[in-house]
């Protein structure tokens, strides 16, 4: 990770402070439009809290692209954040942010901007939803890469 100026953070950790309280993602589940050749990349690392494995892609970002979290019941958040770990070019160039009761009728809540970081966060009003989709609406020739998919209250 970078720090301050760009320069290498090594192995350091941080906490990125003012998101509010991460939801507990116990029994949470997810799947992608898009998966990795690689046995490593796999959906469960981007909710295994743990920010040195990641789901990837395995291709070229492209608009159409989507990730869909199942917290396994309806929670009232406000704020997701995306982290791309150690693969800090590998974030979302844009991307929708849609929430649902049932997985099926979906409500656009939100769009992600690209600031260049590799930890995105976006806030909205607060939802009361079981379902988070995150669908890319940018494209470049990194992969997709999210170590870490985290929603606050």
């Amino acid at each position: 990770m970078n720090g301050a100026g760009g320069q290498s953070a090594g192995d350091s950790t941080f906490t990125v402070n003012g998101l509010g309280t991460a939801l507990s993602k116990t029994g949470w589940t997810a799947k992608a439009s898009k998966l990795s050749p690689y046995a490593t990349d796999v959906l469960a690392n981007m909710i295994d809290d743990d920010t040195d494995t990641r789901y990837s892609s395995g291709t070229g970002q492209e608009s159409g692209q989507w990730v869909e979290v199942n917290m396994g019941k309806a929670q009232t958040f406000d704020t997701i954040a995306l982290d791309s770990g150690s693969s800090t070019g590998d974030y979302a160039r844009g991307a929708d942010v849609f929430m649902s009761s049932n997985g099926t009728k979906w409500t656009k809540v939100a769009a992600l901007s690209s600031d260049g970081q590799h930890i995105e966060a976006v806030t909205f009003a607060p939802q009361t939803a079981r379902y988070v989709k995150v669908v890319n609406t940018g494209s470049a020739g990194n992969w997709w890469s999210i170590a870490e998919f985290n929603a606050y209250d």
